[in-house]
């Protein structure tokens, strides 16, 4: 257990002073890698600088940044990732940087800047922030695992622990001295951080290292009073909720639009589903008899096929981009809300396309009613049917967070739902086990087949042979239809209001566990 007293310059603090006036990078270059470089600054500067910049302040303070951080020529490439290439892993590192340079903190925290580097680069980025520390904006802490001697060169201080005990605090040059002064010199030509890191392993059993073990503790003065007499930091605010709002769905846009070929092959799987819907054994079914066999079945498959695929992208997906909010997030970028209405927002957006192309090909081609008023309520239903399914997808991403987790969790509620869908098990067939009415109330799939099967048949007519009626199997009317498997205990109405209400459910949950979910 520790105990102890925290300030700034003296004074007491809030989280938000903290936010505004020190920065931290994380090991991970977490990043948006649909964006370029200089989108991916100028988003974080509007996002991040305070109201009263203009937009100009706010370009050439990126501008700035770019510079300062060497990487203006790459500012047009893409960040990338293992799918696509984009900027290198040392530039990645110094957008990083970049990023939280942009609020002019005077304190900046780096989790191992050099993990994952060749030497070379993890020289050029640590030249970097020796240059930004040298020339007097910020200061600069970073945790390092034996750097090159050169980088261990560039450091003013060091702060040498073993097992969350201080071994050393003082001049970084000066710590060869130290050592010499405990009777463990430094072999000449021998990097002295890899020395160092030799000297107080845990696993070393020289009497001199025991001897730093035992005795090594320092006991460091702190002043809790030191820069009293600095002005306090800015407590300004960043943007306003409407602005964040729009600032991130216009991201979340323009990230969806460079994801041409998700979008090209979304179109091609809407366009093939509906070809072979329409066009197989379910194609022009007519009115007669054998027709009433084969309209509940191409109805059901159609609530069935909506959502799935945008669902399954979203398991896949969203982990990564969590993992970039909660970076923003923990900065103080923005507010978890407007970020989920934002991202809410291009949801439906960009899956409001494809029910309305899928009803387009599939009604005509099935032969269903044609009649204005049950086409525009079919698409509304295969509509409310796709938000469901990916507002459902979307509530378990946030709330099982891996995505090994989230795929058999969405998988079994998916099947679930498909079982208590109103097709294998009718309203009517539930009435013989009232217990399981719990199922069938949970489904969304039941609500969306149960609204497209009243809409298509209430008003039906349907033809009968001599043989139909001889064999006592003739239904004239889709009112028979629906008697005869209890859907007329719902309206149309209930159904879609019921729908609306689980995608807000969804929703809720979903960003109930976004806020308050981080591992």
């Amino acid at each position: 257990d520790v105990d102890g007293e925290f300030r700034i310059n003296g004074a007491k603090y809030s989280k938000h002073i903290l936010k505004n006036m020190s920065a931290y990078v994380m090991q991970d270059d977490l990043l948006h890698a649909e964006l370029t470089v200089f989108e991916t600054l100028t988003y974080a500067a509007n996002l991040r600088l305070p109201k009263g910049f203009s937009k100009e302040q706010r370009a050439d303070r990126v501008e700035e940044v770019l510079e300062l951080m060497g990487i203006t020529y790459c500012k047009e490439v893409i960040i990338g990732d293992t799918r696509r290439k984009g900027i290198s892993g040392g530039e990645r590192k110094r957008v990083c940087v970049a990023v939280e340079l942009l609020t002019m903190p005077k304190l900046v925290f780096l989790d191992e800047p050099t993990s994952g580097l060749d030497s070379t680069t993890a020289l050029a980025v640590c030249e970097t922030l020796k240059k930004l520390s040298a020339s007097g904006q910020c200061t600069v802490v970073c945790t390092i695992h034996q750097p090159q001697q050169k980088i261990f060169e560039l450091f003013d201080n060091l702060i040498l622990m073993k097992r969350g005990c201080i071994v050393y605090q003082g001049s970084c040059l000066k710590s060869i001295r130290f050592l010499e002064n405990v009777g463990l010199a430094c072999p000449e030509g021998m990097n002295p951080a890899d020395y160092l890191i030799d000297v107080i392993s845990p696993n070393r059993k020289d009497p001199a290292s025991i001897l730093i073990d035992d005795n090594g503790k320092l006991e460091v003065p702190v002043n809790l009073s030191f820069g009293f007499d600095k002005p306090s930091f800015s407590q300004e605010g960043a943007s306003s909720w409407l602005a964040q709002f729009a600032i991130l769905f216009q991201r979340n846009m323009q990230q969806y639009w460079r994801r041409k070929d998700i979008i090209c092959m979304n179109f091609v799987v809407t366009v093939l589903l509906s070809v072979f819907i329409g066009l197989g054994v379910w194609h022009n079914i007519g009115n007669d008899q054998l027709s009433v066999k084969k309209r509940v079945p191409s109805l059901f498959f159609a609530c069935v096929t909506q959502g799935i695929v945008a669902s399954l992208q979203s398991i896949n997906s969203f982990p990564a981009e969590r993992a970039v909010m909660l970076r923003e997030r923990s900065a103080g970028t923005y507010y978890v809300s407007s970020y989920f209405m934002a991202k809410t927002a291009k949801d439906f957006l960009t899956n409001l396309w494809q029910p309305i192309l899928f009803t387009c090909i599939v009604y005509f081609l099935i032969g269903y009613q044609i009649r204005a008023d049950k086409f525009f309520i079919y698409m509304l239903f295969m509509t409310l049917d796709t938000f469901a399914a990916t507002s459902l997808a979307t509530a378990v991403t946030c709330t099982f967070v891996s995505i090994e987790m989230s795929t058999v969790v969405l998988a079994s509620l998916l099947e679930m739902s498909r079982l208590y869908g109103g097709f294998f098990t009718s309203p009517l067939q539930l009435a013989s086990a009232p217990n399981w009415r719990f199922a069938d109330a949970l489904s969304y799939l039941k609500y969306a087949f149960v609204g497209v099967a009243l809409n298509e048949l209430h008003g039906l007519k349907l033809t009968c042979t001599e043989a139909d009626i001889a064999k006592k199997s003739c239904y004239k009317s889709g009112e028979e239809i629906i008697a005869s498997l209890g859907y007329d205990e719902y309206s149309i109405g209930f159904l879609a209001g019921i729908l609306a209400v689980f995608i807000v459910g969804c929703r809720l949950v979903a960003f109930l566990g976004l806020k308050y979910i981080k591992n």
